[in-house]
C-alpha cells in the first residue's frame, strides 16, 4: 500500500474477503490514508457514470 498500489479480493462466498478488506482499510485509516472499499458492480456503475 505504501507505493500507491490498491488490493483486490477476489473468491467465494464465506471466504473472508470483507473481513480481510475491512482490517485493512482500518489499519490504513489509523495511518491517515483514505480508504474506499466498494463491490465490483458498485465501481462500474461509478465509472460508467463518470
Amino acid at each position: 500500500m505504501a507505493e500507491g498500489i490498491g488490493a483486490l479480493f477476489v473468491g467465494g462466498s464465506g471466504l473472508g474477503k470483507t473481513h480481510l478488506a475491512r482490517a485493512v482499510g482500518y489499519a490504513q485509516c489509523q495511518r491517515g490514508h483514505r480508504v474506499l472499499i466498494t463491490t465490483l458492480p458498485a465501481l462500474v456503475n461509478r465509472l460508467s457514470a463518470a
